[in-house]
């Protein structure tokens, strides 16, 4: 019998815990909307009519991304923190999703700069094989075969990556005396014959949002979002819970959120 809790289960302990703290996590979902918006406006204003060289303004522009989703991965981090401190019946607010801003923001900088490298680095052929192709020298079918090589093989090892490094920020969270190559090595550790289970969970998640974002107009995503913050929480809680796994001595007796049986 599987020991860990299927998707029914974790969706019931997230409504459980989320329920008494509703409005604090729509607050909360509230500011991160608008801050997502924010920087994401930012950054799709800037241009560069100087600039004159593809291959600069594609650095740039790469450049430009990866700020844009760092700085997006730190607000997420902070919203695991308020999950956590809700999961582990801890004092939550809605301003806790700046914890990374003023707490751990050296690991939380570089865990969310590799998170965004993940999608940026593997994407780089694809984005150049789209740019260079040209209707009047590339026939459409060679077209389509020189972006499938390029863009699929990139999905397919986005997916897998971001799979095994999906708890790198609950662990920062957990045990803040690792260094940021132990916690990505840890959160590849536990995941080992997780990814699938997790993938799933995932998928429904994806489905689910967009659901319910496409039939409320999107205000339902200001309920939806820390649902699906706290489904990835218990799911993160379950797993760490029920395996010895963490390999790090360092970790021994610096546990900062619910305690280990």
């Amino acid at each position: 019998m599987d020991p860990y809790m299927t998707y029914s289960q974790l969706k019931a302990s997230a409504k459980a815990r989320m329920k008494p703290l509703r409005g604090t996590l729509i607050a909360a979902a509230a500011i991160s909307l608008g801050f997502n918006l924010a920087v994401l406006l930012f950054f799709s204003r800037i241009r560069l009519p100087f600039v004159r060289s593809y291959v600069i303004q594609y650095i740039l522009r790469l450049l430009f991304w990866t700020m844009s989703n760092t700085l997006r991965g730190m607000l997420k981090a902070g919203f695991h923190y308020l999950s956590l401190k809700i999961c582990c019946d801890k004092p939550a607010s809605p301003g806790d999703i700046f914890y990374a801003f003023s707490h751990q923001t050296g690991n939380a900088f570089l865990l969310s700069v590799f998170m965004s490298m993940i999608v940026v680095v593997p994407m780089i052929p694809y984005n150049i094989a789209a740019y260079w192709w040209s209707p009047t020298d590339m026939d459409h079918s060679i077209l389509w075969m020189l972006l499938l090589l390029t863009g699929i093989p990139a999905a397919i090892l986005t997916a897998i990556l971001r799979l095994a490094y999906s708890q790198a920020f609950y662990l920062m969270l957990d045990f803040p005396s690792l260094s940021v190559k132990q916690l990505l090595q840890n959160s590849r550790h536990i995941m080992l014959g997780h990814k699938k289970r997790f993938f799933f969970i995932q998928l429904r998640q994806t489905l689910l949002l967009m659901i319910v974002c496409l039939f409320t107009c999107f205000i339902g995503g200001l309920w939806i979002t820390p649902f699906l913050y706290m489904v990835d929480t218990q799911f993160y809680l379950d797993l760490v819970t029920k395996q010895d796994q963490i390999t790090s001595p360092q970790a021994a007796g610096h546990l900062a959120f619910c305690p280990r049986e």
